[in-house]
Parts: C-alpha cells; sequence; structure tokens
C-alpha cells in the first residue's frame, strides 16, 4: 500500500504527523479516515504528538511506522480516539500488564503511558 504523509505540521513547541493510505479521503481533522488515535507526548494533548491510523496491532510503540524514528513507547501522556476507533493500550510490550479500552470519539488528557496498543475500527 503506498502511503503519503497526509499533514505534517511543525513548530518550535511541537511537531505533528499524519500517515495514512494516499488513496483516502481526508475528514475534518486532517487524518484521512476516523479510525486513528492522536497521542500526545505531554498531558493535555500538548507537545509532540503522531497519529496512527487503525485497524492495527502495534507490539511495541518503539518503531511505529513513519514516526520519523521517533520512539513513542512510555510517552504517550493523553490521547484522543477517532470517531470509529477504539483503542486498547498495554502498560507493557507484547500486549501484557494492564490494559486500558479508550472508546470512540473520547479524549484522555491524563493516561498512564502505554508501551503497546490495538486500534479496531467499527
Amino acid at each position: 500500500m503506498k502511503y503519503s504523509i497526509a499533514s505534517l505540521a511543525l513548530s518550535a513547541a511541537a511537531a505533528t504527523f499524519v500517515f495514512a493510505p494516499a488513496n483516502a479521503q481526508q475528514d475534518e481533522t486532517g487524518t484521512n479516515e476516523t479510525c486513528h488515535v492522536h497521542l500526545f507526548d505531554g498531558s493535555d494533548f500538548e507537545s509532540d504528538n503522531i497519529v496512527i491510523q487503525g485497524p492495527g496491532e502495534f507490539d511495541s510503540l518503539k518503531q511505529l511506522p513513519n514516526a520519523g524514528g521517533e520512539d513513542w513507547n512510555d510517552e504517550a501522556d493523553s490521547l484522543k480516539v477517532g470517531a470509529t476507533a477504539t483503542v486498547e493500550a498495554w502498560e507493557e510490550e507484547g500486549f501484557s500488564g494492564e490494559s486500558t479500552t479508550y472508546e470512540a470519539g473520547s479524549e484522555h488528557p491524563d493516561i498512564s503511558e502505554p508501551s503497546s496498543l490495538k486500534i479496531t475500527c467499527e
């Protein structure tokens, strides 16, 4: 599948990366689908951030696809879930340890930093 950068915004305070299939239509958030999770390196949706399109299973957040080499393992402090996504996040790599499920369309300004996650789409 070919990918294109749907959105790339850089500032002195934060960088946002959005990666999605090149043939998908963009929605009002700038992502190509409503099935995604938006991770933020700071509480209250601040600092560096990345949008990860679903569906997908990520047993480690160290090398997320198209993350520009950034290690997101134990880094996400807040997240937003797309309108048609459900996200299950684990505290440990390999889908182990305690897990938390985040429902479609929800926003969470202060989370326990995940090390693995699964995104399912409605």
